[in-house]
């Protein structure tokens, strides 16, 4: 568990079926859907085999934001060749409380002190303002389209592009 005054990170456990259930109410919630790249899962049961194949993958890791003991979005952890990807969405009842930076900020202390990444990337869509700011407060830097990179509060480009749909 990771945690910052304002939030913990919870390792979202598969059979926890609250938490599965949450996760699918914030991937497939109507106004979070916009914000993705890639389409909500078609269905619960979908959903649970995207996260049983990224399990066995170990390819991706996710948690549940709580906040005051409430779960509130996810986030996750996506291992690239000699990079992190790092991602959260939060519920928007929850929006503009100041979770989804501290949120972030949680997630990045971990992505850091696991010295296996030359980099820190994440993806937004450009019309997600209220995300581009939090990313920038943080420490990472535009560099094309909707690519931003961290690397030990520097910034390095490498050609990273966003990830194809369906991954």
């Amino acid at each position: 568990m990771t945690e910052t005054p304002l939030v913990q990170l919870v390792s979202l456990d598969l059979n926890d079926k609250t938490q599965v259930e949450w996760m699918y109410a914030v991937r497939a919630h109507p106004e979070v859907v916009p914000h993705f790249f890639a389409p909500p899962p078609s269905s619960y049961v979908h959903h649970i085999e995207f996260l049983r194949k990224a399990q066995e993958s170990q390819e991706r890791q996710f948690w549940i934001i709580l906040f005051d003991n409430q779960m509130t979005g996810y986030c996750q952890l996506i291992h690239r060749l000699d990079s992190l990807e790092v991602g959260l969405a939060l519920h928007p009842a929850w929006w503009g409380r100041g979770i989804g930076q501290a949120a972030m900020q949680a997630l990045l202390d971990y992505a850091q002190s696991l010295n296996t990444a030359k980099e820190i990337a994440l993806v937004v869509k450009k019309d997600n303002a209220r995300a581009m700011h939090i990313y920038e407060k943080l420490g990472f830097v535009h560099l094309q389209g909707v690519s931003y990179q961290k690397l030990d509060n520097r910034i390095q480009n490498a050609g990273y592009s966003p990830p194809q749909q369906g991954s």
